[in-house]
């Protein structure tokens, strides 16, 4: 297998996951982003498979295998559920291996040529432009085609799952475009406004004007003014293409620094009991939804969706913290130290070192404050700008030289790793597609419905299956079996709308004390919420007509062989 061919397929590879694949297929039966997130770990399994079979990695692979292994067991030691330990560590098991295959790599051309670097600049507005139409044709729930340009940039900012996915091969290939920069500009900042939110685009400006000032200090005057002009260029167009979104509205508003600072003051009674254990790597969704209703209660942001509804703290150092305790910290600062030692260590130029300054400070701001973003894809994205700047060379994906390091058992046992992972995931790919053909089936009334959910639960278990399938025994006046769903679905991802469900049931059973009971749990993690208070209403005037029904009908009935006296 030759060297040049391998790496042109996988840059294609990682283009056509991230922009042409979602083009091409049905749109209804997949979620976007989650086959992004499958494709990404299938390329990344794929090509570290290549790796180890032909001894490409080293022992660091191991121990990194195993340390993460470590971290988490005392998830799975607190009997957390399969499928929310599963895939975090997947897909962090994927980031690093990810990070060791590009570690290795190695570069053998460190002068860019003119057409090389055309070709970049020619691929990165390819991606930005790509990025620009993939907004533009699947807004999330609209028409875009109805809608006006600005108003169609209001309502698809605050969405940086697409920008994430830019970052990830547009900016390398626009920071490799060289001198050739301005082509792929044109595209590259049209995308970024159109697909970022307020807090991406001042994570964006900042960085590129850490970038300018920086390069003014080494006296390269045209570089450095050209950066600083396109962060105004960026302040700018955010108030043209985003009026209600733009940086003018940064503090203020729904997703703005006050409601992330309101619910930071919601996370401090879970810093103070989980902070040095942590409540487990992907239970911070189960664990959240109490806190956040004692600190919702009786404060502004009460009827507030946003900030009501949301799993996330808006914050996703803070969420490792919480989910990791200290032995998450400790292992984010082990990455950081050996980062910055392998930093200063390597021999590059200050041109590459500004850019990856400037990669880190966006990806710091974006983290601190960004609308939530799963951490796995955040980690990749590090570490994939991280290691295509240091290596100069974003196309030179695989190492030219051989490491004989990892012997032959461990290298089976890692494969077998790697394939037991892949078996998971396409099981959980097979429920996906299963459980969108019984949404549909369910729908429409058809027969098989509920045959389609059970299967579906059987390949991999998830909360919208247990979700739908109590509701459709709710329908069918199956109340026992409806209760046991709910209950399940509770115990993983606690949600008032879910207890509204479960008083209906209790109220089939004509148990309206412990519909009582479930309705104020409901009423504590989330406060005001209208269905809760309209069925709590409901279920008191049934339980003031039982009590007034048993107190006026009699406790003894006279017998009929008493005669009444006679006068």
């Amino acid at each position: 297998m030759t060297h040049p061919i391998l790496r042109t397929l996988y840059l294609w590879w990682l283009a056509a996951i991230l922009f042409v694949l979602p083009f091409g297929y049905d749109t209804q039966a997949y979620d976007v982003l989650s086959t992004k997130h499958t494709l990404w770990l299938a390329a990344i399994a794929i090509t570290s498979t290549v790796a180890l079979v032909y001894q490409w990695l080293n022992m660091r692979v191991v121990w990194g295998t195993f340390i993460i292994t470590l971290c988490f067991i005392p998830t799975w030691w607190a009997g957390t559920h399969f499928i929310f330990w599963w895939l975090p560590w997947s897909q962090v098991m994927c980031c690093w291996w990810w990070w060791c295959l590009l570690y290795d790599t190695t570069s053998k051309e460190r002068a860019s040529s003119l057409p090389r670097s055309l070709l970049y600049a020619a691929l990165g507005s390819l991606m930005g432009l790509a990025a620009w139409v993939y907004v533009l044709k699947w807004a999330p729930y609209l028409q875009p085609w109805q809608l006006p340009p600005s108003r169609l940039a209001t309502v698809t900012m605050g969405n940086p799952n697409h920008l994430g996915a830019y970052f990830c091969v547009g900016l390398p290939l626009f920071f490799a475009a060289g001198r050739w920069w301005i082509p792929a500009a044109f595209f590259v900042f049209p995308a970024l406004l159109m697909t970022g939110s307020r807090l991406s685009l001042l994570a964006t400006a900042a960085a590129l004007l850490l970038g300018g000032c920086l390069q003014l200090l080494r006296r390269r005057w045209l570089e450095g003014l050209g950066v600083i002009c396109l962060v105004g260029l960026l302040f700018a167009g955010s108030f043209v293409l985003s009026p209600q979104k733009n940086l003018r509205h940064l503090a203020g508003g729904w997703g703005g620094l006050s409601a992330r600072k309101h619910l930071l003051r919601c996370a401090i009674p879970m810093l103070r009991e989980h902070g040095v254990r942590g409540v487990g790597w992907g239970r911070f969704r189960q664990v959240f939804p109490e806190y956040r209703g004692r600190c919702v209660k009786g404060t502004k942001y009460q009827r507030d969706p946003q900030h009501v509804v949301m799993l996330n703290l808006h914050n996703d150092w803070l969420e490792v913290i919480l989910e990791g305790g200290v032995i998450g910290l400790l292992l984010w600062l082990f990455l950081l130290w050996m980062g910055v030692r392998h930093l200063r260590q390597s021999q590059l130029s200050w041109r590459v070192k500004v850019w990856l300054a400037v990669v880190f400070v966006a990806l710091a701001i974006q983290m601190a404050g960004h609308f939530p973003i799963q951490l796995p894809p955040v980690m990749a994205l590090v570490l994939f700008v991280w290691v295509c700047l240091a290596r100069r060379r974003p196309d030179y994906l695989v190492s030219t030289h051989m490491n004989a390091d990892i012997p032959v058992f461990l290298r089976w046992c890692l494969l077998c790793v790697w394939g037991v992972m892949a078996c998971v995931q396409w099981q959980s790919y097979r429920a996906e597609y299963v459980f969108v053909k019984a949404d549909e089936a369910l729908e429409l009334g058809a027969k098989g419905a509920y045959e389609l959910l059970i299967q579906s639960e059987s390949y991999f278990p998830s909360v919208r299956v247990l979700n739908q399938k109590g509701q459709w025994l709710l329908r069918q006046r199956r109340p026992l079996e409806a209760l046991d769903a709910f209950y399940q679905l509770m115990k993983w991802q606690p949600d008032a709308q879910t207890t509204v469900y479960m008083a209906e049931a209790y109220v089939q059973l004509e148990q309206y004390d412990e519909a009582l009971k479930i309705l104020q749990r409901g009423e504590a993690l989330r406060p005001g919420f209208q269905p809760v208070v309209r069925i709590l209403k409901h279920v008191k005037e049934l339980l003031l007509r039982r009590t007034q029904k048993r107190t006026s009908s009699p406790t003894s009935k006279p017998s009929s062989m008493t005669k009444p006296a006679k006068p």
